[in-house]
């Protein structure tokens, strides 16, 4: 028995129909797998269709960007995404840096976040050998104070897109990279979605708490006129 199965977006879906068959055939009317995809796929019936997330690719320009990019990665740990991280600059390994982004996709990424400062073009750089989403920590390097990095991360030209976080904004990189492969992650969302109602949560106690001590000094300042 053949079953033909139509891999247009949702890999993890598809995983979970082939393996009912006993042969699969592929075909996609809309897009073509890439052999990362297909690798992935594969891997994943084998596997007897275990979720298999995407990796997160942290890439910085120099080993003096690591103390802002450590946030990034403890945030990527705390949801549990498989990540990789590497030193390679833009400008003094380009060659590095480029052979991996064009076989980012192929080994199992699905974002890679850059994080450089100064005149800071790892992210395009990156982003130009890739169709994978890009995202940007511009770092505070320099007398500018990282106004230099996130305006070389920011302004891209039209049709090769970095998405550029806050200067040393690593802990929003990661989130935003974890969004992205929500897209696709029902159990990576739901996550999210708890990290979001513990963060309202907070606020909400200390509203309270603030509110309390309002009105104890507004009835503590009452008393101190009235006497």
């Amino acid at each position: 028995m053949t079953h033909v199965i139509n891999l247009n977006y949702d890999i993890n879906r598809a995983c979970i129909h082939a393996q009912e068959t006993e042969s699969i055939g592929y075909q996609s009317s809309k897009s073509m797998l890439t052999k990362g995809e297909r690798k992935m796929l594969v891997s994943t019936i084998k596997d007897g269709g275990k979720r298999i997330m995407k990796k997160v690719a942290v890439i910085m320009g120099s080993d003096s960007d690591l103390p802002v990019v450590e946030k990034c990665i403890d945030e990527l740990k705390k949801y549990e995404i498989p990540t990789e991280v590497h030193v390679y600059s833009a400008h003094r390994t380009p060659d590095e840096a480029i052979g991996f982004a064009k076989t980012a996709e192929e080994n199992g990424f699905g974002v890679i976040i850059s994080a450089a400062g100064k005149a800071a073009h790892l992210g395009g750089v990156l982003a130009a050998n890739t169709v994978l989403p890009v995202v940007g920590i511009p770092i505070k390097a320099s007398a500018l104070d990282g106004m230099d990095a996130l305006l070389s991360t920011v302004q891209m030209p039209p049709g090769i897109p970095v998405a550029s976080i806050a200067i040393d904004g690593a802990k929003n990189a990661a989130i935003f990279a974890a969004e992205i492969l929500a897209v696709s992650d029902e159990q990576l969302r739901a996550r999210l979605w708890e990290e979001r109602k513990k963060a309202h949560d907070a606020v909400i106690e200390k509203d309270a708490a603030v509110s309390a001590k309002s009105v104890s000094y507004t009835h503590l300042r009452a008393h101190e006129t009235r006497h």
